[in-house]
């Protein structure tokens, strides 16, 4: 480098450059060149120090993290984790076990607080009753308990509930209120119904149609529930798709609600829908 530099000195020498100005140039890009150096050393130490950190951090880490559940009851729980965790560095020193004191389980999780309600006193259900003496299946919805739906159906009176009507039964002038408040307004719930009616449905149902016609017993003790949900016109729609499903032989219709499908998507029935309009 000295060498290089005597010569640059000659040559700008005898080309008429100040000594002075090619001194400057020289100490310039010889300090420009030696911090460089340095900062590639540094760089180049930072690098090697990063990565002997990271592996003494990998020696040093444990291979497996184990974590204990235990139950909390004051300062035993305390001894019995240290008791743990000197039982795992002794027996197995790569393994990091973690304790977690857990609170007892409350009694509420072992008991129930309320007793289930029967099969026949539920409401708001998709139900499916099939035939003793055939494959013929019936799928109804219902927004009331169930036993009045079954009763409507023909169900022997001692197989629809387990509690006597009277007591469940709501009083006459709370249903007269609801029927006055509903007579000008499309609802898909259905109306507390009267023996009468009670028969009257039985005698169109298409249940009492079968049984009727070919002398077969419906099977009313082991009905099941196919689904549920509190909001009416969802429960139309669920008991379509039920039915669609099962395909039940003794449905007289095959929905209950229309179901429309756009296969094409949401777009194409706009477009549907302004051409109409136009």
């Amino acid at each position: 480098m000295h060498q290089e530099f005597n010569f640059i000195r000659n040559v700008t020498k005898q080309n008429g450059y100040p000594s002075n100005f090619v001194e400057c140039q020289i100490r310039y890009t010889l300090d420009r060149f030696i911090n460089k150096q340095k900062e590639q050393i540094t760089s180049e130490s930072k690098t090697q120090n990063i990565t002997n950190k990271e592996s003494n951090d990998n020696k040093s880490t444990p291979n497996e993290r184990i974590f204990i559940n235990i139950p909390y009851v004051g300062k035993s729980t305390q001894q019995l984790s240290k008791e743990i965790k000197k039982l795992a560095s002794k027996y197995k020193p790569t393994t990091e076990v973690t304790t977690i004191p857990r609170p007892p389980v409350a009694i509420r999780q072992i008991f129930k607080n309320k007793d289930d309600i029967p099969k026949t006193l539920q409401s708001n259900i998709i139900y499916k009753l099939n035939c003793n003496s055939c494959s013929a299946a019936y799928i109804g919805k219902t927004i009331r308990q169930a036993y009045r739906r079954l009763k409507e159906h023909g169900a022997p009176s001692e197989t629809s509930t387990t509690q006597p009507h009277e007591n469940l039964r709501r009083s006459a002038r709370i249903a007269a209120k609801n029927a006055n408040n509903n007579n000008n307004r499309i609802s898909y719930f259905e109306s507390d119904s009267s023996d009468d009616e009670c028969i009257k449905s039985a005698y169109t149902s298409a249940i009492r149609h079968h049984v009727t016609s070919t002398r077969h017993k419906i099977d009313w003790h082991n009905w099941s529930i196919l689904d549920k949900d509190k909001h009416p016109y969802r429960l139309l729609v669920k008991e379509n798709l039920a039915i669609n499903e099962n395909s039940p032989s003794l449905n007289l219709t095959t929905r209950s609600v229309p179901l429309v499908v756009y296969p094409e998507g949401h777009s194409i029935r706009r477009t549907n829908t302004k051409s109409t309009r136009q």
